[in-house]
């Protein structure tokens, strides 16, 4: 059984048991095929280009929506709005480098530039209460809050034609599994996101390993707007 340290993410040896532990960069190729049994102890695994190969496995088995999509509006930006945890002095200790900060209003005005088509805004966020949702209606659209049911939420933005995401797993993933023709995701320097952007494979020496959840295959369904 082999234990792997949370920054190397490369396995050293093989046994029929293998024991992994690490933040996003793993080499699977270094999983030897005498493994028949993975226990993982720890892993964000943030990191698309270990989930591209199995990209259709992900979406039409492993993971596949067991629910039918939702009647939603083709004339809406459905945009999810992350904040709690996210917001600077609250939960976060407004350390960009190392933790995913709220996008700002600016963000989500940029965003929105990239679709002119747009004559509603519908917004899933964990936090209906914020004042920030308030500030949402100076963008230029009509705002419509979800009710804040994170699988009902998940579900609308799955099955939304257009999608505005900010740096959270949980509007990706609703990205990656639903049927958006297009999403837009604001990376901000020195951001978290932003530090991993351009990282693939394992880190350089003394480089923390970030994410990078850029769906590098599908332009036409992704945009990543660099502010």
């Amino acid at each position: 059984m082999i234990v792997l340290d949370p920054s190397a993410g490369t396995p050293r040896s093989t046994g029929r048991k293998l024991t992994l532990q690490f933040d996003h960069w793993c080499d699977l190729s270094g999983i030897d095929e005498s493994v028949r049994q993975v226990n993982v102890l720890h892993c964000y695994a943030q990191r698309y280009e270990l989930l591209q190969p199995y990209k259709e496995q992900i979406r039409h088995d492993w993971l596949r929506l067991r629910v039918p999509y939702v009647e939603t509006d083709p004339t809406a930006v459905y945009m999810h709005v992350r904040r709690t945890d996210y917001v600077p002095g609250v939960d976060n200790p407004n350390q960009p480098e190392r933790h995913c900060l709220a996008a700002t209003l600016d963000d989500y005005a940029a965003c929105l530039k990239e679709f002119p088509e747009a004559r509603r805004l519908i917004v899933a966020t964990d936090d209906p209460r914020d004042p920030f949702m308030d500030r949402l209606k100076t963008l230029g659209l009509p705002v419509d809050i979800l009710g804040g049911r994170w699988d009902t939420d998940f579900l609308a933005l799955a099955s939304a034609r257009w999608l505005i995401m900010p740096q959270s797993t949980y509007s990706w993933w609703a990205g990656f599994l639903g049927r958006a023709e297009r999403i837009v995701c604001p990376i901000r320097e020195g951001t978290h996101w932003w530090y991993g952007k351009d990282l693939r494979g394992a880190p350089a020496a003394g480089q923390r390993d970030y994410p990078n959840l850029y769906v590098y295959d599908e332009p036409e369904r992704w945009t990543w707007l660099n502010l």
